[in-house]
């Protein structure tokens, strides 16, 4: 290579350079965020318009001032420490604090600070980009609000449930004892007809009373569990014998296990999720007449599963079932609040277990509860 060719590829790197210099710098100039670099003992040595516009001071105004000018006094300490973290080569990323502009706003901001090294790898100084987040602040703080808000309301609704179902429960007792008395005192066909279906309806009023106050106990975290061992498959067999009674419509099949398996959970909450689960098989199965139970076990617990050749679910129903005051769409007719799934979830969650629920719309649905067995003694 000759002379000139030496010199020409020198100027090409020099040019190239210069040209490089010039379009980071056009970056940094045009930057909506605040692009400052200061030295070691935090005097600043650049200011990019972006830092002109979210603080206030003009380049000429803060050149060769110390950085604590933006930072309020309470802060100070902040910088100490971000100085320290420079000189150790470390980065201060993403870190959320106050500033202060020239009318001594204070701004809610994002700081990156990075070490500036010279030719030799020696920190001389640190580059700060500060980004506004007023915006985002302001969002939060009123997202927050309307959180407490909507907290606030749904502790008034629960208290008003609480209350109503309190003062509910005492007239249905009442009334259900008037009419067992009037049931004893004739023997009319017409009038035992009208007395029971008078009782159906109000068992189904205490029902749903009941439902609302395991709703508010839920919220408040205060359903309690009153645990034993027992036998699951016993109950399950003496679950479907009452609901064979109850649903003569549909018969029930167990698929059972050759021997017992035991949990210790609170047995009358276990009954009331399988009962929920066999009268649900029923309601959404109205063109079949077969309910299967199975209980599957395995080294450390045991699930039950009741399916029903009825109706399905879609796949966006699926994931909206066990949510408290829930009703499937096409379904309307079916009575209830939508609690039913949603207290099976708390219940069957509260003992350590899982629930789930698998479906296709027009052919089947198998709900599905898992539990821990428990640790039985053979001495």
């Amino acid at each position: 290579m000759g002379t000139n060719d030496a010199n020409n590829s020198v100027w090409q790197t020099f040019e190239t350079m210069e040209s490089r210099q010039a379009f980071l710098s056009a970056i940094i100039e045009s930057s909506d965020d605040a692009i400052i670099s200061k030295d070691l003992k935090g005097i600043i040595t650049s200011w990019n318009r972006g830092a002109e516009g979210i603080f206030g001071y003009r380049e000429a105004e803060v050149i060769g001032k110390p950085i604590t000018i933006l930072i309020p006094k309470e802060r100070r300490k902040e910088e100490d420490h971000i100085l320290r973290q420079i000189r150790k080569g470390k980065k201060v990323d993403h870190f959320q604090t106050i500033r202060v502009n020239k009318a001594g706003t204070r701004i809610p901001i994002s700081l990156t600070i990075s070490p500036i090294k010279d030719g030799d790898g020696r920190i001389i100084g640190a580059s700060k980009i500060a980004r506004d987040i007023s915006v985002e602040v302001n969002a939060r703080h009123q997202a927050n609000q309307l959180l407490n808000e909507l907290r606030a309301a749904i502790a008034h609704k629960d208290k008003f449930i609480a209350l109503a179902s309190h003062e509910l429960k005492t007239p249905l007792t009442s009334i259900y004892g008037y009419l067992q008395i009037i049931a004893k005192k004739t023997q009319e066909p017409i009038t035992q007809k009208f007395i029971s279906k008078a009782t159906d309806q109000v068992e189904k009023l205490e029902t749903l009373v009941g439902q609302l106050l395991d709703v508010v106990r839920i919220g408040a975290d205060k359903l309690l569990l009153n645990k034993e061992m027992f036998g699951l498959g016993r109950l399950v067999a003496d679950t479907i014998n009452v609901c064979t009674y109850t649903f003569p419509s549909h018969t029930f099949h167990l698929e059972s296990l050759e021997s017992e398996v035991y949990i210790y959970a609170d047995k009358q909450r276990i009954e009331q999720v399988l009962i929920n689960l066999l009268s649900n098989a029923v309601k959404y199965s109205p063109f079949s007449d077969m309910v299967h139970i199975r209980l599957h076990r395995s080294p450390s617990s045991v699930t039950l599963s009741v399916l029903d050749s009825g109706i399905g679910l879609t796949a966006d129903q699926q994931l909206k079932l066990f949510t408290r005051f829930y009703r499937a769409e096409g379904v309307e007719k079916i009575q209830g609040l939508g609690l039913g799934l949603y207290l099976c979830k708390a219940i069957i969650e509260r003992h350590g277990g899982q629930i789930g629920v698998k479906s296709e719309p027009g052919s089947y649905t198998e709900f599905y509860f898992t539990l821990p067995l428990a640790h039985v003694s053979n001495s």
